[in-house]
């Protein structure tokens, strides 16, 4: 595409717009349906207060783990071919959670949820890039604020479906929006099989490599991001558990609560990347 060619945003690009709107809508579903339950899920499988923090802290793990791992899977499948694999292991991990016999099953499938998450995390960026090179940050924009809405959503329905029909319905529920996530990419593989994306994920260069770990910009984003992700998933792991000690919440209570956590990031995230474009320095 020409530098500066804004095309239709539906031209030709439907199924890969439905689909970065439908990833970006599973992207914390696994991270947050489970805190809010916690309580109910203990009924059947003990889960001790360590079990829990593992719980809040394989997330980041699994999230850091995925940076390394996805950019190999996206030279080896294609972008598009990543974010199926991603979608596969996300509806894998939810099933396996909810059908779990004991804790340890239970942790197993958070790990694959969590995989299948951070995977997701990373490769959608290159994906809007690859697909709407010529509105970047409105996109970037879009998701982001879906993603936040897939915090809340999942939060705030947790524990009521676990009052209704049980908490292993509650986190299998999740398995049926990764499935839906899935049609309109295997509709973008089947249509651009003969299209690899090897352009679309560099091969890693060691000496660009070695400078970024010289770099005061990439140290200091790496900082704020390591910063920002392990408040995140602390509230997402405790805040409920928290609230429920402490204020007497019920478990819906705490679940709407966690919920507004995720939609107070939706005006920034539509602002900052709108922003972002038209300013010479973001640092500020």
């Amino acid at each position: 595409m020409p530098d500066g060619l804004h095309l239709p945003i539906w031209a030709g690009r439907t199924a890969a717009l439905l689909g970065i709107v439908l990833v970006a809508f599973t992207l914390r579903q696994a991270v947050a349906a489970i805190s809010p339950i916690l309580d109910a899920i203990r009924t059947d499988i003990p889960i001790s207060n360590i079990g829990v923090g593992l719980l809040g802290t394989l997330p980041p793990i699994l999230f850091a783990t995925s940076g390394f791992v996805a950019p190999r899977i996206a030279r080896g499948t294609g972008l598009d071919g990543g974010i199926v694999l991603a979608l596969v292991l996300m509806t894998a991990g939810h099933l396996v959670r909810s059908f779990a016999p004991g804790v340890v099953v239970l942790l197993v499938g958070s790990v694959v949820a969590f995989a299948g998450t951070g995977i997701g995390n990373v490769l959608l960026p290159s994906i809007v890039r690859r697909y709407f090179p010529d509105r970047i940050a409105l996109l970037t924009a879009v998701y982001s604020c879906i993603v936040g809405v897939s915090t809340a959503v999942p939060a705030a329905l947790a524990a009521p479906l676990a009052e209704q029909v049980g908490w292993r319905f509650s986190l299998g529920i999740w398995s049926v929006t990764s499935v839906v996530a899935l049609v309109p990419w295997l509709l973008v593989i089947a249509r651009e099989r003969r299209r690899r994306l090897a352009d679309a994920v560099e091969p890693p260069r060691p000496a660009r490599a070695t400078r970024l770990w010289r770099s005061r910009a990439a140290l200091s984003i790496t900082a704020v991001f390591s910063t920002s992700t392990i408040c995140t998933y602390a509230v997402f792991a405790w805040l409920p558990e928290i609230l429920g000690d402490v204020a007497g919440s019920t478990p819906t209570e705490a679940g709407v609560l966690l919920a507004v956590t995720g939609l107070i990031s939706v005006p920034g995230a539509l602002v900052a990347p709108l922003l972002a474009e038209r300013l010479r320095n973001v640092g500020g």
